[in-house]
């Protein structure tokens, strides 16, 4: 008898297609994007919960058609027994099942695209959960009261909306209301904010759907009328502060954000030092990236402090994947691939040794930008100067260290090829000087970018006015 009544849920919810459906649906999806962050459980569980955005809206709309066909036969006029929700859940379990089976199979999507078969971090999957959860309790309900015509296309449209439109709309932050960006790099990891506020909007939506169920009983009116009551003002007036205050909690958790969901990590490294010539530099890669410490440590020993032999001021202390570091002490931040060749190391070490524009930088750069009365020496062109600094000065010790490790001639064809075919303005100028006056220059723009003053710019970069023509 169990077993007859299982199978009449499921083919009334229709859960017998809709299953293959969205195991299709959520897998091409997923298929035919590629994720940018670095191998992880929480990475896994990530891209598996973006697949949600073509999942939930299935869902909401064939919950929705099962409303509207038992509203259509009545069902909801007769006396009930059990509670709304409880009966709501009986009738559109099979699509609950459907929603966990599709988030199943984008997890082991997932583990594909990333080629790393890992347990996936529980938080992204249970989030995945509610979604699944909210979005077809939430077209029950509207299919309950709205003809089945209107119903479907409106949950179906309207859930896609809330998972697709966010992360290309401004503010930036309202992507981190209904769903998680990518994350993270190992590097980094999620910060409780996101979950907080993802959290925080479907249970307030969840909250509103339940009280619709609740009190949108409906009676035998005189003469067997079957037309629905009106939900009760007070009911949905306080079901809807509690779901405002709950979306409003998630926007004061995320609204200082800008699109990155995730924060730096902390904890152990593993280091190496690398010697050669009495110059010791130290190398620091996260415990799963061991494989990768090896060799950075005998590129930096090889290739890196091989050419700070004519001026090893240039040469950093510390060269770390860890997201902060101090610039000014010599740290250097360097990043990989997650499985890396030695060129690929090479390469982002070599991008490491001259400093990075930080942070604060940019935000100077930013205001400035914005001030029509900036102060004289930091006008907007003059922070575009640093920028293109910057750049050459990275792409010179780029192309130096990789040709180092790799035993060739550094040349301006390799500039090329690791520029992608074009140089940064002023590069070739720079690349023509004299040796001596390389390293002049690069120790000059080293400063001018740690303080974050164009000014400081040496008298050599001013060919970034006429770049253009001499390239």
């Amino acid at each position: 008898m169990c077993h007859v009544r299982v199978m009449v849920r499921w083919r009334f919810s229709g859960a017998l297609w809709v299953l293959p459906a969205t195991v299709l649906i959520v897998v091409g999806f997923l298929g035919q994007n590629y994720p940018s962050a670095d191998p992880s459980p929480m990475s896994v569980g990530v891209y598996a919960l973006w697949g949600q955005v073509v999942v939930v809206p299935v869902l909401a709309a064939r919950a929705a058609w099962v409303a509207g066909r038992l509203r259509r036969a009545g069902w909801f006029a007769r006396p009930w027994v059990r509670s709304p929700a409880a009966f709501a859940l009986d009738e559109i379990w099979p699509l609950l099942a459907c929603g966990v089976v599709a988030e199943t199979a984008a997890l082991a999507t997932a583990c594909a695209e990333f080629e790393a078969w890992v347990f996936p971090d529980p938080l992204p999957v249970a989030i995945a959960f509610l979604m699944i959860i909210v979005a077809t309790l939430s077209g029950f309900a509207l299919g309950r009261f709205v003809p089945t015509v209107v119903a479907a296309p409106v949950a179906l449209g309207g859930w896609f909306v809330i998972g697709a439109f966010p992360p290309a709309m401004d503010p930036l932050w309202l992507r981190h209301l209904t769903g998680i960006s990518d994350c993270c790099r190992v590097s980094e990891v999620l910060g409780w904010r996101v979950p907080v506020a993802v959290t925080s909007t479907y249970l307030g939506i969840g909250v509103l759907v339940a009280a619709v169920l609740a009190v949108g009983r409906v009676g035998r009116g005189r003469g067997g009328d079957s037309r629905p009551r009106v939900p009760a003002p007070a009911a949905l007036g306080a079901a809807g502060a509690v779901c405002a205050g709950l979306i409003a909690t998630g926007v004061g958790s995320v609204h200082e954000l800008d699109f990155d969901p995730s924060v730096p990590r902390t904890g152990a490294m593993l280091c190496a030092p690398a010697t050669a010539d009495g110059r010791t530099v130290r190398v620091c890669v996260w415990p799963e990236r061991r494989s990768t410490l090896t060799s950075a440590e005998q590129i930096v020993r090889t290739a890196l402090i091989p050419l700070g032999r004519s001026d090893p001021s240039g040469l950093p202390s510390l060269i770390t994947e860890r997201e902060t570091v101090d610039q000014a002490s010599g740290e250097r931040r360097f990043r990989t691939a997650p499985r890396p060749t030695d060129e690929q190391i090479a390469s982002s070490i070599g991008s490491s040794v001259f400093p990075q524009i930080t942070p604060r930088c940019s935000k100077i750069a930013e205001v400035a930008a914005a001030d029509e009365h900036a102060e004289e020496g930091r006008e907007p062109q003059d922070f575009s100067a640093l920028y293109e600094t910057q750049e050459d000065g990275a792409l010179w010790w780029r192309v130096r260290v990789v040709s180092a490790a790799a035993g060739t001639k550094p040349t301006l064809e390799t500039a090329l090829e690791l520029s992608a075919g074009t140089l940064p303005t002023g590069f070739a100028e720079l690349w023509q000087m004299p040796p001596a006056k390389q390293s002049a220059w690069l120790r000059t723009a080293a400063e001018a970018v740690l303080a974050c003053d164009p000014t400081r710019i040496p008298p050599e970069a001013a060919y970034h006015e006429t770049a253009a023509g001499a390239r």
